[in-house]
């Protein structure tokens, strides 16, 4: 096993994020970089009501708890127009969540099976189930099985189900 020592100097800067250490040998370089730093949603001015209507954040939210809630799950906005929009977003989304539990309750995305969502396409105002074949799962897409995709896409273009 190989030792790096370090000066008192260098472990503060580690501990700090900042480069500390460039070692080079036999052609090997290694590097130890800064810290990332975790992202985290901005605090804004507008969050949903239970309702999903945008309201002030400083006239619903009593708590430093509940605060850190709706910061940590994305709940705050900067405008009222974006929190507008993100419910309108957020009502699809679970809605499709909601109806996948009730008619595919046992549903688990599987990296060596098709998995399949909804699609809207507003040039023939139709939904059409799409389907992945793919290694990997796409960020903030409802998956399903087969059946229960053309079964909700029937119901959605017949008007008995509106998400």
């Amino acid at each position: 096993m190989k030792k790096i020592e370090l000066t008192k100097e260098e472990l503060n800067q580690l501990m700090n994020g900042e480069d500390v250490l460039r070692i080079e040998c036999n052609g090997l370089h290694i590097t130890i970089k800064e810290k990332v730093e975790k992202w985290e949603p901005k605090f804004g001015e507008f969050t949903l009501s239970f309702n999903m209507q945008p309201v002030f954040v400083k006239d619903h939210v009593k708590s430093q708890e509940n605060l850190k809630f709706l910061r940590e799950s994305g709940m705050l906005r900067g405008t009222y127009g974006q929190a507008e929009r993100a419910a309108k977003k957020m009502r699809t989304f679970n809605r499709l969540l909601a109806y996948v539990d009730e008619f595919d309750p046992d549903y688990q995305f599987d990296y060596h099976k098709s998995n399949h969502y909804i699609e809207y396409c507003s040039g023939v105002r139709k939904y059409f189930a799409g389907c992945t074949d793919c290694d990997y799962e796409k960020l903030g897409i409802v998956y399903m099985s087969r059946e229960v995709a053309k079964e909700l896409c029937r119901k959605l273009n017949s008007g008995e189900v509106c998400l």
